[in-house]
Parts: structure tokens; sequence; C-alpha cells
């Protein structure tokens, strides 16, 4: 039976190293948690995982690779947004987002990573971006600790708010923030009653 590994940095992290603590859990193909979300050093995941799992020290490496690696990334770490693409931009999307973002960002477009995913029945598309650098250095810590991610997500991108409705979560430092037509976002505390006073804005202008 395929099993999922799921490690995620937590918020208060900026930094990810192998005696900084993540959260982890195993998960089944169906999505269902099994046993309890677990809280270890990066460098420790692995080798809990497999007594978890009944794998012996004596197994062969292969055999101590879960079958699939999900690493989750804090919402602050990453710029997320939803954009409205006519349909000359939708053929282009791959030359054309970076160029649509450009005025919020600090760094330079070629040194960031753009992942995009197209709204069935819609022309939105959803994008999340991350500088190389700092993906890369995540990927170097992750890889010391004995594991290769086969996907790597925001936190922000698993809460979505139903119609008419601005969701929150607050997640030890940050508060995470979902409403229709936007992007799920990390917000710091203080930030949040303007971010609602502007969303709730932004529904109630949709209704009008």
């Amino acid at each position: 039976m395929k099993n999922i590994l799921m490690v995620r940095m937590l918020p208060a992290n900026a930094t990810l190293g192998l005696d900084v603590n993540v959260h982890w859990g195993i998960f089944s193909k169906a999505g269902k948690l099994s046993g309890a979300v677990q809280v270890s050093e990066l460098g420790h995941v692995k080798s809990e995982w497999c007594k978890l799992q009944g794998i012996s020290d004596t197994a062969s490496e292969e055999e101590k690779i879960p079958d699939v690696v999900i690493l989750l990334l804090p919402g602050s770490l990453v710029i997320s947004r939803q954009l409205e693409l006519n349909e000359g931009q939708r053929k282009h999307m791959g030359t054309v987002l970076p160029y649509l973002i450009e005025e919020e960002l600090a760094v330079d477009i070629d040194s960031i990573h753009i992942a995009s995913l197209s709204h069935r029945k819609s022309n939105r598309v959803s994008l999340v971006a991350i500088s190389h650098e700092n993906i890369q250095d995540i990927l170097s810590v992750v890889a010391e600790a004995g594991l290769s991610p086969d996907h790597i997500y925001s936190d922000c991108q698993l809460l979505q708010a139903p119609p008419e409705t601005i969701a929150l979560i607050v997640d030890d430092s940050v508060v995470v923030m979902a409403s229709p037509g936007h992007a799920s976002q990390s917000l710091d505390y203080e930030a949040v009653p303007f971010a609602c006073s502007q969303r709730l804005e932004a529904l109630e202008t949709n209704e009008g």
C-alpha cells in the first residue's frame, strides 16, 4: 500500500536546518492521516519514520525511502497570487506570468521560480513564486536529511474559502487567510484587520 510522508516547515522558521523542528505525518494514498502528527528535528525524521513503519536498520536503502515525500513550506516564504489572464496570455503563460507580478517583487525576475495552476472553466490562474536561492537552500538541507521531495507546496495552498467567506487560521505566530477570488496568504497578526477590510470590501463590490 502506497504511503505518503508529509514534512512541514513551521511558520516561525524562516530557515531550515537538520536541528530545526518540523511537523511530519504519514498519510494513505486517499489522504487519511495514519497515527498522529509528529514533531521532530528534520535530521531525525527519516529514522523515526522507519521506526513507525517497522523498517529495521538492516533494511536496504530502497526500503527506507517513502513512496511519496511531500514538503510543505510556510506561506511567508512564497508569493501567492490569483490572476485573470486573457486567451493570448494563457497561450504564453510561462513567459507572461513573471512580468505580471514584476512590480510586486523586490528581486530580479530571473532569480525566482514560479509554479502555476490554471483553473478549470475559468480564466483564473493561481501562482506561487519563491526565490531560486531559498528553494535550493531548503532542498539541500532536506537532501542532507536523506529525503527527496516528490512534491513541494506552500501551506497556504491547502486553505480555500467557501463563497462569500473569509477563512482565517491562526497558526503559531502567523495567520493564514483565504477568500474567494484571491490566493491564500500568510500574514502577521498586525496585518489581519487591514487585509480583512480589503477582502470584505472586495466581496461587497462583487455582490453589488
